[in-house]
């Protein structure tokens, strides 16, 4: 993915316009529901790679690009970055907005939409995330269809306690069925 700029999209300037306003999103559930089922061709290869590039570029953001990254796969896929974690404070903005990204303007890493983190909705409807920033652990329940905010999608904090570790773990339920492919994703994104 190639990573670009809000200057790379501005294509017009209407001279002598009175008024301009600007488009926006609807915050419903139908939306979003669309949003996370469709954005991508393959949802498994999309799952696998965002994940991935997402954790390694936590690497790259906290200098720690010598380190490897944890990759487990039994019924559950775990991508595991030993990044900086995210604060609690910042969970909903960073995991729960679709648009936002850290990583605008940075050519250094991959995305910049804030698009990837989200992309386990088009594999599943619920995953778990678990964020270790600055002594503090807290586990994260993501659904894309919440009942307690309308059928939106939901982030929901399951326990905090401390801990010495950082990074952020994230944790996508993987049918049977699947493994295999996800696995041979998983060599492949890797691998470049």
């Amino acid at each position: 993915m190639q990573v670009n700029h809000v200057e790379d999209f501005v294509t017009h300037a209407v001279i002598g316009g009175a008024e301009t306003v600007d488009f926006a999103v609807s915050n419903s559930a139908e939306f979003f529901q669309i949003l996370s089922s469709t954005l991508y061709k393959n949802q498994k290869l999309a799952m696998v790679r965002e994940v991935l590039c997402n954790a390694w570029d936590a690497h790259i953001a906290s200098g720690r690009a010598d380190q490897y990254l944890e990759v487990t796969l039994n019924e559950k896929l775990v991508i595991r970055d030993f990044g900086l974690g995210i604060p609690h404070s910042s969970m909903g903005t960073i995991y729960g907005t679709y648009g936002n990204s850290t990583k605008t303007n940075d050519g250094k890493q991959t995305g910049g939409f804030g698009l990837g983190c989200k992309a386990p909705f088009a594999y599943t409807d619920h995953f778990e995330v678990i964020s270790s920033h600055e002594g503090t652990k807290t586990i994260y329940a993501l659904s894309k269809s919440s009942a307690e905010v309308g059928g939106k999608p939901g982030i929901t904090k399951l326990a905090s306690f401390p801990t010495t570790e950082s990074g952020l773990s994230v944790s996508i339920n993987i049918s049977k069925s699947d493994k295999n492919i996800i696995d041979d994703y998983i060599y492949e994104i890797a691998y470049f």
